[in-house]
């Protein structure tokens, strides 16, 4: 998957890929005003890629890839941590709380998208 989703939204944001989700943190190096911009062209540019891989790999409905893209701002402490390369960042905070919490809902919910105002 990191093949497909760093492309897309890699410019803006540092990326941090687990087992199951993909945290995207879009104005780290960048300028704030276009980062909701930024954010919402790659939520659909990965439903796009998602569409595309559960086609490619024929899959039937019940066995389709699924997602749940959020999109929450607001200020986060962002930092470095460890010594991997390169080096894994973190966000905390109360908009990272938020972020998390949406997600899980949106999820829980099936939805595709949840997009906090």
């Amino acid at each position: 998957m990191t093949g497909y989703i760093e492309p897309m939204v890699g410019r803006y944001v540092h990326v941090d890929i687990d087992g199951e989700s993909v945290c995207a943190l879009f104005g780290v190096d960048a300028a704030t005003e276009v980062c909701a911009q930024h954010a919402l062209q790659a939520a659909g540019a990965i439903e796009g890629v998602i569409t595309d891989v559960n086609n490619r790999l024929g899959r039937q409905k019940r066995d389709r890839l699924k997602i749940s893209v959020v999109v929450h701002s607001g200020r986060a402490a962002v930092g470095e941590i460890g010594t991997s390369v390169p080096p894994a960042m973190l966000a905390i905070g109360e908009a990272a709380d938020i972020a998390s919490e949406m997600r899980k809902l949106a999820g829980d919910r099936d939805r595709a998208f949840a997009i906090s105002e």
